[in-house]
């Protein structure tokens, strides 16, 4: 535990730094992000030994919560409106 990684968030495309917290059974990963934000029951693969990019991975993480929020505000508007 503690290992320095880069996991993706949400499944998403993009890898992000963080520490391993915990590795289940089924070798799915908790990851305690750089930024606080914890990702539960990440699937492997994990980058192991890296962050390079932590500044760059905060930035793309928040422009893809952003995203997420305008989607889920479109959604929303969309239900309303039905």
């Amino acid at each position: 535990m503690g290992d320095k990684v880069e996991a993706r968030f949400k499944g998403g495309e993009n890898w992000y730094a963080g520490s391993v917290t915990n590795i289940d059974v089924n070798n799915n990963y908790d990851v305690r992000y750089d930024d606080g934000d914890v990702g539960e029951e990440v699937s492997a693969p994990v980058r192991h030994g890296t962050g390079k990019q932590e500044r760059a991975s905060k930035r793309k993480r928040e422009q893809e919560r952003e995203r997420e929020r305008r989607e889920e505000k479109g959604e929303e508007s969309t239900k309303s409106n039905g």
